[in-house]
């Protein structure tokens, strides 16, 4: 439920970030099976958005973000794989024209919705979905559009990769035995012949 993410501008521009699960309910999310031991099909979850805008990445007007945070709540659908929140984005920026940094307020007017694959879903898919701002364009804090995405591996593939990996790992041991047992084998064949004793 949690991936690193790109996030990209209505310019095309890229940013690089992550999007974590922080709870499920009211329970802390350490691992995938929170969301197994609860049976409902609505979830209440939480999530801290992150990601640090290039030099040239516009976000917002006329202003320079070293780090973009979004603390974010909604409802997860897991039939449907869809997350609708309501984000918070702390207010911590340089103005293009001033020395003065802003910082230390929230502005609860981002929209973000991700589309998850289904938790039982069997193929990877990409989880996608927009970041958007529900304030008026005339509004200071309004920015445009951005696109977050990233590869959703299943916990099925997940399981299915751990289980090729330790196939290859046995099959390199088994060729290396066998390998040196040839070796061997030849050895103690050959040396007797050349009249080399063997210890």
């Amino acid at each position: 439920m949690g991936f690193d993410m790109l996030v990209r501008n209505t310019e095309g521009k890229v940013a690089s970030g992550f999007l974590r699960p922080q709870f499920v309910g009211d329970v802390l999310y350490v691992h995938q099976n929170e969301l197994k031991s609860n049976h409902n099909r609505m979830l209440n979850m939480s999530y801290r958005i992150g990601f640090t805008p290039p030099p040239d990445f516009r976000f917002g007007a006329d202003a320079i973000y070293k780090f973009v945070h979004i603390s974010a709540e909604g409802i997860y659908d897991r039939d449907t794989g869809l997350l609708c929140m309501i984000g918070c984005r702390h207010l911590d920026f340089q103005l293009n024209d001033q020395n003065s940094i802003i910082n230390g307020s929230l502005d609860c007017e981002s929209r973000i919705k991700v589309q998850f694959p289904p938790l039982h879903a069997e193929q990877a898919e990409i989880a996608k979905g927009p970041i958007e701002s529900r304030r008026s364009k005339s509004d200071p804090l309004y920015f445009e559009s951005l696109q977050l995405s990233s590869n959703s591996i299943t916990t099925t593939q997940a399981k299915e990769s751990i289980w090729k990996m330790k196939l290859e790992i046995t099959m390199v041991v088994i060729c290396c035995g066998g390998l040196i047992f040839g070796v061997l084998f030849r050895g103690r064949y050959i040396l007797p012949k050349r009249g080399i004793p063997i210890p």
